[in-house]
């Protein structure tokens, strides 16, 4: 419909894009000094916007109850006058709370698109709710409208009142979070599983939400975590219960080490909960280790590269989702982070732009610099956020008030190809290895902690940079001190290669071998050196076995077990427990670890 003409004016045709942007363009003529709306052009050699009498378009443009000039929305009168008529016939119908609703009113017609609230209270939904809010049966209370249901409806108008401050600003992931819980243990049918959920949930995960929650701030990533060790929890106690006719309580160490061995990496979440219960004095004899991720997600620098180019000179996505891939591939920055930047986070000195990640400003470069600024002045979203009442995100999203959500912006960039975790490691990981550690953190927000790490993962530890540049390009850690190789020196005739040999390498009494002789005798001698390591392996198998049958025996749980050789627990299980259960099945002569070859 946008590319549909609208109109066919003097010397000109417009679509309904260019339509509606003509008539919002308002000043001063400058040819016959009008004030109002400046739609058109005096001619095709004059670029300036000129009044409707100078450019010679037809129709009368004014709102005949507002008396302002602009587009003509339905029956003589502008969008807003519509939108104000169409809401006192609903909202000042009979109301419990007449000043309520005016407000309200007042709330809805200063948006600076009211056609956007015209197209949203086309809804039944939307007309409904209106209904029950004048009627008094929907309270405006965050209460209120969250007993009227759920729906974007409901949500649209809770963000326009917050944004107005008809209502407190809240965390709405911590308010989902209160209800989801709410449901969770609701399901939970035994009381011997739900009692100590229902406590940890609440003195741990609820209160630790509660106390981090900050109006304007996002909590969907702890929420998201608490949710799945919740989840999680709920899983072991029911296993436990069922199976070993045991609670959180009584609950053994053999218990939690053969239910992590049997099961996938997520059942590690429970940690937290035996956390929990060990400093609640519930259960002080379970012991979980952390678990250390068995690989790094990245990407490579030839890809980092390709993607930033892409993101900067590219078309691959809409601006703003480009703005904040690069954030990702150039800062290291995380989504969570990214989402909730606020505008100001720009600035401008000496005519360069500088961005505040860390605790000091620092350079923008070209061209990600002019891609920036143009960003912050075209961002979108700004007439759906309410009014007067400016938005201070960088990232506006549609509903009143928020940002876009850091999910959203990983959905978009992972569509495209991006791996966003991929991204933001390697980008790390390659300024780690440019600047010291502790400036990289100092400058994007990091703890030190985090990005000594990717240093110490890049082979580059904060003593490194003690030594001057040139020292640090010649040195290599003895353990990746090269072999020595054959040198192979270019002839002086031709572009042959001849092998530099030294006197004590040639053998003069020897004759020389023919080539499949010194071949057959190279593979006979290969052949006999992988049966005799082959054998040596077998035999260190079999002393492992014996030494972790040994420690299982004494005592020692699978973590425990796995954590000194470096394994995960599962893996443990799976080749060791068999045996441990049936030890004279397993040991008997012929068996495939006792087992020669021949």
């Amino acid at each position: 419909m946008a590319n549909k003409l609208r109109v066919y004016w003097p010397g000109d045709q417009l679509c309904h894009s260019c339509f509606y942007a003509a008539m919002r363009t308002h000043g001063i003529c400058p040819l016959c000094g009008h004030d109002g709306v400046l739609p058109g052009r005096a001619n095709h050699t004059d670029p300036r916007p000129v009044c409707l009498t100078c450019s010679g378009i037809p129709g009368n443009f004014t709102c005949r109850t507002c008396k302002q000039e602009g587009e003509i929305y339905r029956n003589g009168v502008c969008a807003r006058c519509a939108l104000r008529d169409d809401l006192c016939r609903i909202l000042l119908h009979h109301p419990a709370d007449s000043a309520a609703m005016e407000t309200l009113i007042e709330v809805l017609c200063g948006v600076d698109r009211p056609e956007s609230i015209l197209t949203w209270k086309r809804s039944q939904k939307v007309l409904e709710m209106l209904g029950g809010i004048t009627s008094g049966a929907i309270p405006l209370t965050h209460d209120g409208l969250t007993a009227a249901g759920r729906g974007k409806h409901i949500g649209h108008l809770r963000s326009i009142l917050e944004h107005h401050g008809l209502l407190p600003p809240r965390d709405e992931h911590l308010a989902r979070f209160e209800e989801w819980l709410s449901a969770k243990l609701g399901a939970v049918a035994s009381p011997a599983v739900r009692a100590p959920i229902e406590q940890f949930a609440t003195w741990h995960h609820l209160r630790r939400l509660r106390s981090e929650s900050q109006p304007g701030q996002s909590s969907d990533g702890p929420k998201r975590s608490a949710k799945q060790e919740i989840t999680e929890t709920i899983k072991f106690l029911t296993w436990l219960e069922n199976t070993h006719g045991r609670t959180a309580v009584d609950c053994t160490q053999h218990d939690v080490d053969e239910y992590l061995a049997s099961g996938p990496t997520t059942r590690h979440l429970i940690r937290t909960f035996f956390v929990w219960a060990k400093s609640s004095r519930i259960n002080t004899g379970v012991q979980i280790g952390f678990r250390q991720a068995r690989t790094t997600p990245t990407i490579t620098q030839e890809q980092r590269l390709a993607w930033l180019k892409e993101l900067l000179t590219g078309n691959a996505e809409s601006l703003p989702y480009r703005v904040a891939g690069v954030l990702v591939l150039l800062y290291a920055q995380p989504l969570t982070k990214i989402a909730a930047l606020q505008s100001t986070v720009i600035s401008q000195a000496d005519g360069q732009t500088l961005i505040a990640l860390g605790k000091q400003p620092i350079p923008v470069p070209e061209p990600f610099a002019s891609q920036l600024n143009y960003h912050l002045r075209h961002r979108p979203n700004l007439r759906t956020t309410g009014g007067a009442v400016g938005t201070p995100w960088m990232f506006p999203s549609s509903r009143p008030g928020w940002h876009l959500d850091p999910q959203t912006i990983m959905h978009r960039l992972r569509w495209v190809g991006i791996n966003t975790l991929g991204s933001r490691n390697t980008a790390l990981k390659e300024l780690v290895a440019q600047v010291p550690a502790p400036l990289v953190a100092e400058m994007l927000g990091y703890s030190d902690q985090v990005t000594q790490k990717h240093a110490a993962d890049a082979g580059n530890t904060w003593a490194a940079y003690a030594s001057t540049a040139p020292e640090r390009s010649s040195v290599i850690p003895p353990r990746q001190q090269p072999q020595p190789v054959p040198h192979f020196a270019h002839a002086d005739n031709g572009d042959q290669l001849t092998l530099d040999l030294t006197d004590d390498d040639i053998d003069d009494g020897a004759p020389p071998a023919s080539p499949v002789q010194a071949l057959l005798d190279a593979l006979d001698g290969a052949a006999d050196t992988v049966t005799q390591a082959r054998a040596a392996v077998t035999a260190a198998e079999e002393e492992l076995a014996q030494a972790v049958l040994h420690a299982y025996r004494s005592g020692f749980t699978w973590t425990r077990i796995a954590a000194r050789l470096g394994i995960s627990p599962q893996a443990a299980h799976q080749r060791w427990a068999a045996r441990a259960r049936n030890p004279a099945e397993h040991d008997r002569p012929g068996n495939a670890h006792d087992t020669q070859d021949p």
